[in-house]
């Protein structure tokens, strides 16, 4: 039950940060399905929770103040047309690598506990991954036609590139895009000058250069959650289990 609870809640209070208002606190029901299964049995409306806007509630604490009956109206009016624009947003990551080389496996891994799935496949993941194979070296114009078709049918995206050698796929990409570019070079364990493609990129070059591949999959998560709810819940409840000491006494 904490743990259903403290994911709904981080959820919520997301989507309510993104509305402009605070969530400080909430309460919940929990009920058992005929299958014997634990559930979050209740309904979330404006006598369930606590919401602060500009430094005033806007939620149930109005009526039992003994605000005026039709304050208290427009607010749960309010309320409810807000929450009817709870969404999850369309989110992509691309793995971008230079060639059929570039071994995406450890990506996929990184990506796999939080909702991996292809753009094919289900219909509401946590994210959607796309595979993109071009080189910006050797095909500069087909990737950059690819990149543009990519962020326009999904807009709101982030690339990882993954490339060897001198990984300049990484910072050709940052230049043309206006999505968030990580950069991981393939090669550096076994030949660490070329890293220096990346951090030493020209002006007008935005990349973000990150060497673990888990990291630069933590990284653009963290920025996809910036928007996402779901998975900035999911992201904050990782955290708390490595933030959360505790000592045992005897």
């Amino acid at each position: 039950m904490s743990r259903i609870a403290r994911q709904t809640f981080l959820v919520l209070e997301k989507a309510w940060q993104l509305a402009g208002r605070r969530l400080v606190d909430f309460k919940v029901e929990f009920g058992f399905n005929a299958e014997g299964e634990l559930l979050l049995a209740d309904v979330i409306d404006n006598d369930s929770w606590r919401v602060i806007e500009e430094g005033a509630y806007i939620d149930k604490q109005l009526y039992r103040d003994g605000t005026a009956l039709d304050v208290v109206t427009r607010r749960y009016r309010q309320v409810a047309e807000l929450t009817e624009h709870f969404v999850l947003p369309r989110q992509l990551i691309i793995l971008w690598r230079g060639s059929e080389k570039d071994d995406l496996t450890p990506f996929h891994e990184a990506i796999a506990p939080y909702g991996y799935n292809d753009v094919e496949a289900s219909p509401h993941p946590e994210v959607w991954v796309y595979e993109a194979t071009c080189s910006a070296h050797k095909q500069p114009v087909r990737a950059y036609q690819m990149l543009h078709q990519l962020v326009q049918q999904v807009p709101d995206a982030v690339i990882i590139a993954c490339a060897g050698r001198s990984n300049g796929l990484g910072p050709t990409l940052a230049a043309n895009a206006t999505v968030p570019v990580i950069t991981v070079p393939a090669s550096v364990k076994d030949f660490p000058d070329d890293v220096w493609s990346s951090l030493r990129a020209p002006s007008e070059t935005p990349v973000m250069t990150v060497l673990e591949p888990r990291n630069a999959v933590l990284a653009a998560l963290q920025i996809l959650a910036m928007r996402n709810p779901k998975l900035y819940a999911m992201l904050r409840v990782q955290q708390e289990k490595r933030l959360t000491n505790t000592a045992e006494l005897e």
